[in-house]
């Protein structure tokens, strides 16, 4: 076409671009593999909610590749930018672990859990531009521990969070770290 698009393709950053329109309160989008995180990141702007999934060895390496996804949107996004705009609009990023166990029979087992939870907060003082909180860990599927829930996330109380039931079972091991 005179858009340099092949005739008839619809990409999901155009699918996402055009349900912006429809006024949805949420907007899930499943792998982000590349430029599609720059309308994801414009519709959570936008004040609706949004959540997508991608791939890392931890949250804070999915976190860098999110970064690099917005980067492949032009020469316009810069790290910075793109940092930045992330920081704004995730609070949390939720890294899910998985194993599997080969039986004597031949079968498999598939487990997965939740290993770690991190909120993310802007901090231009920092290597990249971010720090993280780790609220949640658990290095071993059968070992969760619970962190420290940052002031910014607190307003999830009134959202039927108990925040005295996480701090009461989780003790308040956690680690604040600035980005590498």
């Amino acid at each position: 076409g005179a858009d340099g698009r092949l005739i008839g393709a619809f990409s999901l950053t155009r699918a996402l671009e055009s349900s912006m329109a429809d006024f949805i309160h949420r907007m899930i989008v499943g792998e982000v593999v590349g430029n599609e995180i720059w309308a994801l990141i414009k519709a959570a702007e936008s004040g609706s909610g949004a959540m997508c999934t991608t791939h890392g060895r931890d949250a804070i390496a999915a976190v860098e590749k999110l970064v690099t996804c917005a980067m492949e949107y032009g020469p316009a996004i810069s790290a910075d930018l793109a940092v930045r705009k992330l920081t704004q609009c995730v609070d949390l990023v939720v890294q899910v672990s998985a194993s599997a166990t080969t039986h004597p029979d031949g079968t498999s087992t598939q487990h997965r859990w939740i290993s770690e939870v991190v909120a993310l907060e802007a901090n231009p003082d920092a290597a990249g531009g971010f720090s993280y909180t780790h609220v949640f860990g658990a290095p071993v599927a059968a070992e969760a521990r619970a962190g420290t829930l940052p002031d910014s996330l607190r307003r999830l109380e009134h959202h039927g969070f108990d925040l005295p039931a996480y701090v009461l079972d989780g003790g308040t091991e956690a680690a604040t770290s600035d980005h590498l």
